[in-house]
């Protein structure tokens, strides 16, 4: 699947919608989920190789850098949660970043967070995180 080498660079959130009740379909703790629908990160995607890339998070309240494998399972403790997580990733035939991701050793295509980046018409990247039958957007504006 081809990757989208705009997608790469600095970006900062400015606008969240239903945030909140994605992070509490996930299970996350209520303080969890008042911080991260509240929360504006700049997030940083750097491509490592040819199938790493690492997503640099970081906010008022904490900081995170992370390798995915394009196409592999990663495992990761994020920050705030107790047990390592799931991670897959993948680029859609249009360019989109889907991260995948649940309990560690689950199905996270079918029963985790399902996280889509894509590049609106107006420059800015839309994150559509998907937990269920509940789903949440965040926007970016491009930093660099």
């Amino acid at each position: 699947m081809p990757e989208n080498q705009q997608m790469f660079g600095v970006w900062k959130a400015y606008k969240s919608e239903n945030m909140a009740a994605v992070l509490e379909k996930a299970g996350a703790p209520w303080m969890a989920r008042k911080m991260g629908a509240n929360a504006t990160p700049t997030v940083t995607l750097t491509r490592v190789d040819d199938k790493q890339i690492k997503m640099t998070t970081k906010s008022a309240i904490f900081s995170m850098d992370q390798i995915f494998v394009v196409g592999e399972i990663v495992e990761f403790k994020p920050p705030f949660q107790n047990e390592s997580q799931t991670f897959l990733t993948e680029w859609t035939d249009d360019g989109r970043l889907i991260f995948f991701q649940g309990p560690a050793g689950s199905d996270v295509k079918n029963t985790g967070i399902k996280q889509i980046r894509s590049l609106e018409p107006n420059g800015e990247m839309l994150v559509t995180s998907i937990q269920g039958d509940v789903t949440g957007y965040r926007w970016f504006k491009r930093e660099n």
